[in-house]
């Protein structure tokens, strides 16, 4: 079976070091790629979509400068989405406003709102379903 791939979209690097521990917890063998911005992670889906090597999972911050993650959301639907259906779309948040949550879960492709910081075993349980 080969590794799970993710993709993590956050603009705060404390984030990606608390991500790296918690991949390393699982029990199964993972690949990921790190993206600071919405815009750096646009450009990368378009060189994995050269590749056909496209993430299973996208955890997308809610708030980060430039694009924030709604507006990640968007582009990624209209470009994206439709070439790789199977990808899991999730918002990681800071934020615990039900305000927040509802606007990121009312895009069809939001799996879930995950609040940080990330665990173990929320990875497992997203990849899981």
């Amino acid at each position: 079976m080969p590794p799970k791939r993710f993709l993590l979209i956050d603009d705060d690097y404390t984030v990606k070091i608390l991500f790296e521990a918690a991949l390393e917890e699982l029990e199964q063998p993972v690949e990921y790629a790190f993206q600071p911005g919405a815009p750096e992670a646009l450009a990368y889906l378009d060189k994995c979509r050269q590749t056909d090597q496209y993430p299973d999972y996208i955890l997308v911050d809610l708030k980060m400068p430039v694009m924030d993650g709604l507006e990640f959301i968007a582009h990624y639907e209209k470009e994206f989405s439709a070439a790789r259906p199977a990808t899991k779309l999730f918002v990681l948040s800071s934020s615990i406003s039900e305000k927040d949550r509802a606007l990121a879960l009312r895009h069809r492709l939001v799996k879930d709102f995950i609040t940080k910081p990330i665990i173990a075993r929320k990875l497992a349980g997203l990849m899981a379903d």
